[in-house]
């Protein structure tokens, strides 16, 4: 095995002895020489424009389609591609590319060379852009040869690029403004697909969503067992599931109480000891008002709800004693939701939430003494989270 070893070592020393000599200088003075050319154009490109020699810029951008631009190569983002055309005034190159967006979105090209994505020639561009808005705009609406309309279509480009700058006082909510006084203006027109994807930066909430709440209220056994029973203040938390109106979810409900009085049920229960009263359930129900900031949501439910002693050593001789029954229930829900966040797939909103319900036990089944349900209300906080999607009607 060891002298196979050394043979095959020996054959590939021989084997790589016998290369071309000149291959390794070779391939030390390669230059991919568009790659260089796309990195001295972008440079050039910025120098025009800051010194605003638009015709040079022009031909520089007409060498680089004739000679670099293709299915493997790209000098310019989208996004410089339009500054650069509403600064050098070849608008066709926004009305064309927005009319074809729908064809032209999948194809597939390799990017720009990673080196020279962070040459921070975007950011010039911006900062060019807001220097010369005023300007641009004049041209922009000048006698270019493009109709109202599509002058109007390169200035909400122009201004949707702006809007991502730090050097601009134009928001989102300036250009998706525009855009849908645009899309009412011009209904049907070929840029409907580019403006609802690439302009117009509105979201909508997915018909899935979950809901978290924490809160604490008040709460009172009534009818014979109120005499037995005093409750504390209860807390309450749920995890919800949302589809569309429709809601289903999980319910806690505890809190503190004390014995008023003795009482016996499968043992003494004398007066004064801590009890914990504890519900857990699931609640269905349906948002009969669901907008942004508020919801109104009547629910019916259903658990179990028990009762025993606090867990203490002074409660250690009643520890066995219990008192349960299954419940049934009905309640509405408010959620007010003034706060929200946005990510690029989820919207989280935050709020507080009213909740009142009663329970119905059956503990007089048990003992004809304990009639009666528990009526609560509850005051918390509240998060959703619900997954979003681009508007696009």
């Amino acid at each position: 095995m060891k002298v196979a070893t050394l043979l095959i070592l020996c054959f590939v020393s021989l084997f790589i002895s016998a290369q071309d000599p000149n291959l390794r200088n070779e391939i030390l003075s390669f230059q991919d020489t568009t790659r260089l050319l796309i990195e001295n154009s972008r440079t050039l490109m910025l120098q025009a424009l800051k010194e605003k020699e638009y015709e040079r810029a022009f031909e520089i951008r007409k060498l680089l389609a004739d000679e670099v631009d293709d299915e493997q190569y790209m000098t310019f983002s989208l996004g410089e591609e339009f500054l650069i055309s509403t600064m050098i005034g070849t608008y066709e190159v926004i009305s064309i590319t927005a009319a074809k967006w729908d064809s032209l979105e999948n194809v597939q090209s390799t990017s720009i060379p990673e080196m020279v994505r962070e040459d921070g020639l975007f950011d010039e561009l911006l900062q060019l852009a807001q220097r010369d808005k005023t300007d641009i705009e004049h041209m922009i609406y000048g006698p270019w040869g493009g109709d109202r309309r599509e002058q109007q279509l390169v200035h909400l480009v122009f201004n949707a690029i702006l809007a991502s700058s730090y050097y601009s006082p134009l928001t989102k909510e300036d250009v998706n403004s525009q855009a849908d006084e645009f899309l009412s203006s011009y209904p049907e027109s070929p840029y409907d697909y580019f403006i609802k994807r690439m302009v117009r930066e509105k979201y909508e909430r997915v018909d899935w969503g979950l809901v978290l709440f924490m809160g604490a209220g008040a709460g009172e056994f009534n009818g014979g067992f109120s005499e037995f029973v005093d409750m504390g203040v209860p807390v309450l938390i749920s995890f919800e599931g949302f589809y569309r109106n429709w809601m289903a979810g999980i319910r806690i409900q505890g809190g503190g109480a004390r014995v008023q009085q003795d009482f016996n049920y499968q043992g003494d229960w004398p007066e004064g000891i801590r009890v914990n009263p504890l519900y857990a359930g699931v609640d269905v129900g349906y948002a009969i008002m669901n907008r942004d900031k508020l919801r109104v949501i009547p629910y019916a439910e259903i658990g179990g709800l028990s009762i025993s002693p606090v867990d203490n050593k002074k409660n250690r001789p009643y520890e066995d004693l219990e008192i349960g029954s299954f419940v049934y229930g009905a309640g509405a829900i408010i959620d007010v939701m003034p706060w929200s966040s946005q990510s690029w797939i989820e919207e989280y909103r935050f709020g507080f939430r009213l909740q009142g319900g009663i329970l119905v036990h059956n503990f007089e089944n048990k003992d004809e003494r304990f009639s009666g349900a528990y009526p609560f209300i509850g005051l918390g906080l509240i998060m959703d989270v619900f997954g979003i999607k681009l508007d696009t009607n």
